[in-house]
């Protein structure tokens, strides 16, 4: 004869005194809010660690790394290349698990590239170029999130 665990619903045995999915007590007694808040912060973080490795996540990434570097090689400075293809992926997969759209990308790129840019070869035509890159990236990403 089965019994159903009452936190997670997981079908168990009669002689079993333990969820082994959620470790919750299957005796009479009721689950204490720890052991039950314990259980939820542990759900919350496995789902957002199955977000971070999504499809649409690992093509944000690529995308947003030769996004960056194409936006960057622009200057012509290797420097800003290697930066903007690292500022460009990590912008592109962390826009891509938190769910943000194309202007949040496009800020977050030019506000992280744009110290750079300043320490190395500062010009109206970088930073131009830099908010262009950003804004790509960001459309990039959403154009990622349809297919």
């Amino acid at each position: 004869m089965a019994t159903q665990c009452v936190r997670c619903g997981r079908v168990l045995n009669l002689e079993d005194r333990r969820c082994p999915a959620c470790l919750a007590s299957l005796t009479n007694q009721q689950i204490g809010q720890m052991e039950l808040t314990q259980h939820q912060l542990g759900e919350l973080a496995r789902i957002e660690k199955a977000n971070m490795t999504t499809r649409f996540a690992r093509k944000s990434l690529l995308t947003g790394a030769l996004v960056g570097l194409a936006g960057m090689i622009i200057t012509l400075h290797p420097l800003l290349i290697i930066a903007g293809g690292l500022i460009g992926g990590s912008v592109g997969w962390f826009v891509a698990w938190r769910g943000w759209g194309q202007m949040w990308a496009a800020g977050l790129f030019a506000i992280l590239v744009l110290p750079c840019v300043a320490m190395v070869a500062f010009s109206p035509f970088t930073f131009l170029t830099t908010i262009c890159a950003g804004m790509v990236l960001g459309v990039a990403v959403e154009l990622n999130r349809g297919g």
